[in-house]
């Protein structure tokens, strides 16, 4: 069966997808609510059920993962940072700024920073991919 997803600006070509991974466990019984959970959820059923979720979106789009991209970029440095996000904006069908943006207030905290390949090496590997995650926690509490 061949799927097709559309809006009013056009097909779905690409999207930017985050893993569950860590934050999963900061819901608890007393929070699951605040996070709109039924029920607390178990990270590994819901990394499964996301690998299946991105195997369907696979079949009719880009799935790109950023933390997935910086994760492997090695050595990580200024170049090897950019040359691994550059492409991200024309994959996603999407203007530079909508792609860095949210990365840069990820791990500076601020919407104005140095260049976002030089912060990311700046702070590294281990250092971007925490402030990272601890603003997806941020954003889901």
């Amino acid at each position: 069966m061949t799927a097709h997803v559309s809006s009013e600006i056009g097909r779905m070509r690409a999207v930017l997808v985050h893993s569950p991974g860590p934050e999963l466990l900061a819901v608890t019984p007393s929070n699951r609510a605040d996070y709109l959970y039924d029920d607390i959820i178990e990270a590994e059923s819901a990394q499964r059920e996301h690998r299946r979720f991105i195997a369907i979106l696979e079949r009719f789009s880009t799935v790109l993962q950023v933390r997935s991209v910086l994760a492997e970029v090695d050595p990580f440095d200024v170049a090897a940072v950019e040359k691994a996000l550059e492409p991200l904006p024309e994959r996603l069908d999407a203007k530079p700024g909508r792609v860095y943006q949210p990365i840069r207030v990820a791990i500076t905290g601020t919407a104005v920073s140095p260049g976002i390949f030089e912060s990311l090496a700046a702070l590294g590997r281990d250092e971007s991919l925490a402030r990272i995650d601890a603003a997806l926690l941020r954003l889901r509490s």
